[in-house]
């Protein structure tokens, strides 16, 4: 059942990734062009499918995001053998805005995300938040946040359980 959904989540961003292929209406709004331009550029990364399981699309202020499980990064914790560890990243188009503690504006297109998964108990907790300065956490670090969170249940069909189901189902990288 885990495979099967795994499965659907990729046929379902391919086909997005197929929508964006075909012409969009004509606009006087360059910046519409350049933001579906960046997306198709975003959605056709080769890395896409190999290293990045997408999991989800939603709309952050005005920006849309596309969330992925990086491949690469699940790895069993080096003290507790029954969590696994991975990273999650979260595209922007466009790239979003904010303010840092010293009142200066940065401007971040990818989010890094870690997460453990304890697949045993179904929790799921984040750990490291970074800002990066270029999709799927390339380029420069702009920003970190290691606020501790508590483990919480994944129990609702919601996107931290989406995230532990396929966390857990993949194998380890080596």
């Amino acid at each position: 059942m885990k495979k099967l959904y795994l499965l659907f989540i990729l046929f379902s961003f391919s086909a997005l990734g197929n929508d964006f292929n075909t012409s969009a209406s004509t606009s006087n709004n360059k910046s519409n062009t350049s933001n579906s331009q960046e997306t198709n550029e975003n959605l056709k990364d080769s890395r896409i499918g190999e290293q990045f399981i997408p999991m989800t699309k939603f709309n952050e202020d005005k920006s849309i995001g596309y969330s992925f499980i990086d491949r690469s990064s699940i790895v069993l914790h080096p003290y507790n053998k029954k969590i696994r560890v991975f990273n999650e990243v979260v595209n922007f188009i466009p790239p979003l805005t904010q303010e840092n503690s010293e009142g200066e504006k940065i401007t971040y297109r990818s989010i890094v995300i870690q997460h453990f998964a304890n697949c045993d108990k179904k929790e799921i907790a984040k750990g490291i938040i970074q800002l990066f300065e270029n999709y799927f956490g390339d380029g420069r670090l702009v920003s970190t946040n290691d606020t501790p969170n508590q483990w919480a249940n994944a129990i609702d069909n919601n996107e931290q359980r989406r995230l532990l189901i396929v966390a857990c189902s993949l194998s380890i990288a080596h």
